[in-house]
């Protein structure tokens, strides 16, 4: 344009046009940390589901084949306390063992670093996985998780406490724990939700409110929480 030119100022967001190269709205963001920590990759078709949802608008939709969700860098919980929390809505697992990862921070297995959460479909249980040769475990009691329901998980380790307890929760009562030093060592900095370190084992449903932090945010039975967590 020259000077003498004049245009009217777009009131809405630009489309693309004739000769269009590049256009970036930087809107309608779907999948994101809030945080604005890490970066998240949505593999094959997970995506947002505006029909089931525990808070919101919508709630991470994962069908079982081969869609999850891969962050790096994610904050690394090495050598020191940390909580990974968030509501799960499972449906049957679609892998014919029945077992449905809700997150992993592991590269490899056996079982050398990070943690895993695993949902089994045929006997509604949780297992957890951390950092051993083989694979150091322990599993919740049968039917402690419910199909197509929401309820909230959290895996929490507590350096400061005897032992070096990792616990389990749902809906804020302790499912099962540990209490090998192993746990507190070597974690990969990496995460999947809804799948393992390989993309494989996918979680079938719905997830809401995934948190990771830095510190051991319950040490006993605690009341779920009600409402969406803070963007903090």
């Amino acid at each position: 344009y020259s000077n003498a030119s004049t245009l009217t100022v777009p009131t809405a967001p630009l489309g693309s046009v004739t000769n269009t190269k590049l256009l970036t709205n930087f809107t309608n963001a779907a999948i994101f940390d809030q945080s604005g920590k890490t970066n998240i990759d949505t593999v094959n078709n997970a995506q947002l589901d505006t029909s089931v949802k525990k808070f919101g608008t919508a709630s991470l939709e994962l069908d079982g084949t081969s869609d999850y969700l891969e962050a790096t860098p994610v904050i690394s919980p090495d050598r020191g306390s940390w909580t990974y929390e968030c509501f799960i809505y499972p449906k049957t697992v679609v892998d014919a063992g029945g077992y449905g990862c809700i997150f992993s921070t592991q590269t490899s297995s056996p079982n050398t670093d990070g943690v895993a959460l695993y949902y089994i479909s045929s006997t509604k249980k949780l297992e957890c996985y951390g950092p051993a040769a083989g694979g150091t475990y322990f599993s919740t009691a049968n039917d402690s998780i419910t199909l197509d329901q929401w309820q909230h998980v959290a895996l929490v380790f507590d350096l400061d406490a005897t032992n070096y307890p990792i616990t389990c929760y749902v809906n804020g009562t302790s499912v099962g724990s540990s209490t090998t030093n192993t746990w507190q060592t070597r974690d990969s900095g990496l995460l999947k939700i809804g799948a393992q370190h390989d993309g494989g084992l996918e979680f079938t449903g719905f997830i809401d409110e995934f948190r990771a932090t830095l510190k051991a945010r319950y040490t006993s039975n605690f009341t779920a929480p009600t409402k969406e967590f803070p963007n903090l």
